[in-house]
């Protein structure tokens, strides 16, 4: 009878605790934390993050309340507060596993799968036996359409056995067997000073399909008008294209073509050859493009290289150096020089995300540019007009998830048109739409 009466008296003890308000003077940290962590256990997330709360109240500068309360703004589907308190723990311990394993979830539920892949990896090669990391990395790779979280899934598995989670992802890449991209947009340039040409107009569109193995294929097209002076016609332009290519754990490499048609006799009927590959990794990237443009008078190349860095999870920077190739024939620059010449180059670009939704790109080159060939030969430059400086800027806007609205401006100064030493500027806004499925 004795011991029923003092077990009673426990329970009464413990759910007196329990009930208590977060924010009574009378709890110590220690019993903030011990309640708190009950809680959790009940999945009564939102009295667990008062406790958890009041216990940082008592010691900010202690990890595990922190720990605590980014759990339980997961648990409450809260991931903007689950990465500020995940953000506050990795400031007293920057090494603290279980604050990085929460953040990567929160990136995750936030639908930020390269945040949250980034985390992840860390995570595994840290711990190549904690399965909920590798279900992370799983899926963030999937959702992605990057066929290597099948295996990652895998591995999770065979470490937790029959799990629903586990089945949920390798659904998840069912589901991603193939992934389609396809873009469309348009652009208006005005020259500054007109010779002979008044303004240009441009549209292309494109699609892109990858397979679950990585491999994939691209179809696209072009179309530009130039307004001219003084010929009875426009100089029109159509350049049809399309591409194979291979992607797999950060290596890429592909090959491309692309035709033009065009009314004006010395370009119609060009083509371009060209291939591309590279590597990328978390922090660091290298990627070689060079491509053969065979006109009927006369030939071009070019090749250039390009050295991306990672500083931060939403800065990236690139540069590297041009080289175009202007090769014997008909007069592809100057009227007075008929021999093969080497224009030199180089570009820098930028990218930032300060939000989630905005993605804002910044490109520019210094040196001189001819016959140049861009975005996989979807455009090409067909005239020897030269350019020796310019800029583009692009925002990116997410409009829902896998839509984005493109907004641009392009920014080019050129010295020479058609042969002549002639000062001008080509500038002008560009629209567009980009969709994931």
């Amino acid at each position: 009878m004795m011991r029923r009466a003092a077990n009673l008296c426990l329970v009464i003890a413990i759910l007196v605790v329990v009930a208590a308000p977060a924010n009574s003077s009378i709890r110590t940290y220690d019993e903030h934390l011990q309640i708190a962590w009950v809680l959790l256990q009940k999945k009564e997330y939102a009295a667990a993050a008062l406790h958890y709360r009041a216990a940082a109240q008592r010691k900010p500068a202690a990890l595990d309340p922190w720990l605590g309360l980014a759990a339980a703004h997961l648990g409450l589907n809260e991931p903007e507060r689950a990465l500020q308190a995940g953000h506050r723990a990795l400031a007293i311990d920057p090494t603290s596993y279980w604050a990085k394993l929460r953040n990567a979830y929160a990136f995750y539920l936030l639908g930020d799968y390269a945040a949250a892949q980034n985390l992840y990896i860390g995570l595994v090669e840290q711990n190549p036996q904690d399965a909920e990391a590798l279900l992370g990395l799983g899926t963030s790779r999937l959702r992605q359409g990057d066929a290597q979280g099948e295996a990652d899934c895998e591995k999770a598995g065979v470490l937790l056995g029959p799990d629903p989670r586990v089945a949920e992802c390798l659904a998840l890449r069912r589901a991603k067997a193939a992934s389609w991209t396809a873009t469309a947009g348009a652009t208006y340039l005005w020259y500054s000073d007109p010779w002979n040409n008044n303004g240009m107009f441009g549209a292309s569109c494109s699609s892109a399909v990858t397979l679950r193995s990585g491999v994939g294929f691209w179809l696209g097209a072009s179309y530009g008008l130039t307004l001219l002076r003084y010929q009875t016609s426009d100089f029109t332009q159509a350049s049809p294209g399309g591409g194979v290519f291979f992607l797999r754990h950060g290596w890429s490499v592909g090959a491309y073509f692309a035709w033009i048609g065009s009314g004006d006799e010395s370009v119609h009927g060009a083509f371009v050859l060209g291939g591309h590959g590279g590597y990328e990794g978390k922090r660091v990237g290298l990627q070689v493009d060079g491509n053969w443009s065979h006109y009927p008078d006369f030939s071009t190349g070019q090749v250039e290289s390009r050295l991306t860095v990672i500083p931060a999870r939403m800065v990236r920077v690139w540069a590297g150096p041009r080289l175009i190739a202007l090769a014997a024939g008909r007069p592809p620059v100057s009227s007075r020089s008929t021999s093969a010449s080497f224009l030199w180059s180089g570009f820098l670009g930028v990218e930032l995300l300060p939000v989630k939704a905005l993605e804002i790109s910044l490109r520019g080159f210094y040196g001189p540019h001819a016959y140049f060939v861009e975005e996989y030969g979807l455009s090409v430059w067909s005239s020897s007009d030269r350019f020796f400086a310019g800029f583009d800027v692009e925002l990116a806007i997410t409009i829902v998830p896998s839509l984005r609205v493109l907004v641009g401006w392009r920014h080019h100064f050129g010295d020479r048109q058609q042969g002549r030493a002639h000062e001008f500027a080509l500038y002008g806004p560009s629209l567009g739409l980009g969709a994931v499925f």
